[in-house]
C-alpha cells in the first residue's frame, strides 16, 4: 500500500472516530425536545388540515353529521376544533414556530368555499338557525347605493322540520312585472326569468344555490277579480301570492317593507309618511295586464299595478335547507 493510500485509510478512521464520539456525547433527549416529538408523532394529518391527536380527531368528527346523516365539514367547526388543538400544542414552546405556520393555514382555510379531502369536496357553508318571525342572513346583494354587495337578511316565515321559507326583509331591486303591457301570467313574465337567473347567479354562491329548494307554487286564479294565474310553476325564487301574502302576515303593518338604497336608486317608488314601497305579487291583478302587490300601508292591493310598471320593489322569497 502506497504512503498516499494508509494516510487516505488514517484519515477516514479519524472521521468515523470523531463521529463516533460525538453521538455517544447525546445519551439523552432533552425533556423539551421529547415533548415535541411526542406531540409530532401523535398528530393526524387529513391532506394539509393537522388534528394534535386522535381525541382531537375525533371529537370534531363527532359533531360532522348532517340531519340527512352524510358528514359535512364547515369551516367554522374545522377551525374551532383545529384551533383548540393547535393550542393545546402551543404550550410545548419548542413547538411554537410549527403552531404559527398551523394558524397561518387555519387562516387560509377561512377564505375557502369547501374543504378538500383526499380529492373530495365538502361543502364549507354555515348553518341557518332559523326561527319562525326572526331574521337570518343568507347570500349577497348589492344594499347600498355605491351597489356593494352585503349580506342579504331575511324574514322567516315559516319552519318545517330542517326547511326554513324565507322572504326578504328589505325590497332588494325596483323591475317591471313584465317589459311591456301585455296579458301576461306569472309562468311567462320577465320577473320570473330574472329571479331564477340573473339574481339567483348574482346573490347566491354555487354551493348556497344547491340549499335553495325547487318549490312547487300554486298560481291561484285572483280572490276577488277571478283572473286566471295560470299554471303551477316550479321555482327556486319567486314573488309571494296573494295567498302567502295573507296567510303569514296578521295585518297590514307587518307587511311593511322599506327598500335599500340600492333599490330606491334603480327607481322605487317611495312613501313620504312611512319610507316604505310598493312590492310585487305573483298573482294577476284586475286582469292579466296586471299584477297585484302589497301597498307602502302594507294592504294587499288586489287591482294591481299594470305589469309594465317601473316602480314596484322585488322581494325575493325562497325555501332554504337549514342543516341545523
Amino acid at each position: 500500500m502506497s504512503e498516499c493510500a494508509e494516510t487516505e485509510q488514517e484519515h477516514i478512521v479519524q472521521a468515523h472516530e470523531k463521529a463516533l464520539n460525538a453521538l455517544s456525547g447525546v445519551s439523552a433527549i432533552s425533556p423539551a425536545v421529547k415533548t415535541l416529538l411526542d406531540a409530532g408523532n401523535s398528530v393526524i394529518e387529513l391532506d394539509e388540515y393537522v388534528f394534535k391527536d386522535s381525541a382531537s380527531f375525533g371529537s370534531f368528527r363527532a359533531g360532522l353529521a348532517g340531519n340527512d346523516g352524510k358528514e359535512i365539514l364547515r369551516v367554522s367547526d374545522f377551525t374551532k376544533e383545529h384551533h383548540k388543538a393547535l393550542s393545546e400544542l402551543e404550550s410545548c414552546s419548542p413547538a411554537a414556530a410549527l403552531v404559527k405556520e398551523l394558524r397561518n393555514s387555519a387562516k387560509a382555510v377561512l377564505k375557502e368555499e369547501a374543504i378538500s379531502v383526499n380529492g373530495v369536496k365538502y361543502n364549507s357553508f354555515k348553518p341557518i338557525n332559523a326561527r319562525k318571525g326572526e331574521f337570518v342572513k343568507f347570500g349577497n346583494y348589492p344594499m347600498k347605493a355605491n351597489g356593494q354587495k352585503e349580506p342579504i337578511e331575511w324574514l322567516v316565515l315559516e319552519v318545517k322540520g330542517n326547511e326554513a321559507f324565507l322572504l326578504s326583509r328589505y325590497g332588494l331591486d325596483c323591475k317591471k312585472y313584465h317589459h311591456e303591457f301585455v296579458s301576461m301570467m306569472w309562468e311567462y313574465c320577465d320577473l320570473r326569468e330574472w329571479l331564477n337567473h340573473v339574481f339567483l347567479k348574482e346573490a347566491f354562491s354555487d354551493e348556497e344555490i344547491k340549499r335553495i329548494k325547487v318549490s312547487e307554487l300554486r298560481n291561484d286564479l285572483n280572490p276577488t277579480y277571478h283572473t286566471l294565474g295560470g299554471n303551477n310553476t316550479k321555482d327556486r325564487v319567486f314573488c309571494l301570492s296573494i295567498a302567502e301574502a295573507d296567510q303569514y302576515f296578521e295585518d297590514d303593518d307587518e307587511r311593511w317593507c322599506q327598500p335599500t338604497e340600492y333599490a330606491r336608486n334603480h327607481g322605487v317608488w317611495v312613501s313620504d309618511s312611512n319610507g316604505c314601497c310598493y312590492w310585487w305579487l305573483r298573482s294577476p291583478g284586475l286582469n292579466q295586464y296586471g299584477a297585484s302587490g302589497i301597498n307602502a300601508d302594507g294592504a294587499l292591493f288586489l287591482r294591481g299595478y299594470h305589469v309594465d310598471g317601473g316602480i314596484g320593489a322585488v322581494r325575493p322569497a325562497l325555501r332554504v335547507i337549514c342543516n341545523q
